[in-house]
């Protein structure tokens, strides 16, 4: 009776194990199909966006924010895709897969675990929500610096010709605390 119980054992950790090995493959052919090119098509789908809302709503934008934001938003959402293909895919799948098995095994104990993980997902989920709004205020404070760096490097003769160095340095010490808290 031991020995069918162990063999169960081995069995579940060798299927767990080969759908690691499964999903780690399916991640690396993903990062090799769609992540060269996904800086391209985030940067042009930002293009075409930016085009159509000024069009509509035409108003002067900001060129430093602009461009600032779309040289940085593909590497923060390629950086985000590898990461969740590192670390959410693999285990995600292990635990379906854990779920389904403890179910076969024991229903009422299969619900409890399913009934978690759709919990903990859930919670995740509002959590992402808040976090993608303080990134928001983030990225937008990070712009305001971007461009101050900008209008400060464009005026440089007149920081000179004023002798304003030691302000300048002040006030973006001061702006680049403020963006750090």
């Amino acid at each position: 009776k031991n020995q069918d119980k162990i063999i169960r054992v081995l069995f579940i950790i060798t299927v767990l194990f080969a759908l690691t090995r499964i999903a780690a493959s399916f991640r690396d052919y993903l990062e090799m199909i769609y992540l060269p090119n996904f800086g391209k098509f985030v940067r042009e789908f930002i293009f075409e966006h930016i085009l159509e809302k000024f069009k509509v709503h035409f108003d002067t934008p900001q060129a430093g924010e602009i461009v600032a934001r779309i040289n940085s938003i593909p590497e923060y959402l390629r950086s985000i895709s590898i990461e969740a293909l590192n670390f959410v895919l693999p285990p995600l799948l292990i635990v379906i897969v854990s779920c389904t098995l403890i179910f076969s095994y024991n229903t009422t104990l299969g619900c409890l675990i399913t009934t978690s993980f759709v919990l903990a997902i859930f919670n995740v989920y509002i959590n992402l929500k808040k976090c993608s709004n303080e990134y928001d205020k983030t990225a937008k404070e990070y712009y305001d610096i971007s461009e101050h760096v900008q209008d400060k490097i464009s005026g440089l003769f007149d920081i000179y010709i004023n002798n304003n160095e030691s302000y300048e340095k002040y006030k973006y010490s001061k702006k680049e605390y403020a963006h750090a808290r």
